[in-house]
């Protein structure tokens, strides 16, 4: 699946059932008619991340929008331990560093 937001639409639409973070399905359950329950067990916690091309590792512009989103994914999530202060919230010490992770190489076709 794409992302959670394209599998609570199909959901929407079926008899299936989805497990998805409660901020994004409280925001779109009403619009889609879902009917929403607590796991029955705990679950893990589900992994974000922001993915971008190594060629703007460096670029300023990308990476102040890199910290604004990463920063209300945080609030919305309810992950921003920091009071908010301006539009990244926190101050730049405070906030948690975007963590460049490499995607594995794929195979060279011949």
């Amino acid at each position: 699946m794409p992302s959670f937001l394209a599998g609570l639409m199909i959901v929407a639409s079926s008899d299936l059932l989805m497990n998805a973070p409660m901020p994004l399905v409280h925001a779109v359950a009403g619009v889609l008619g879902l009917v929403v329950r607590e796991a029955p067990i705990a679950l893990p916690p589900v992994p974000f991340a922001l993915l971008w091309h190594e060629r703007f590792q460096a670029d300023p512009a990308h990476r102040w929008a890199r910290e604004r989103i990463a920063a209300a994914m945080r609030r919305r999530l309810g992950l921003d331990q920091h009071p908010r202060r301006g539009a990244a919230g926190g101050r730049a010490q405070d906030r948690e560093p975007l963590q460049r992770v490499r995607r594995p190489e794929r195979p060279r076709r011949s």
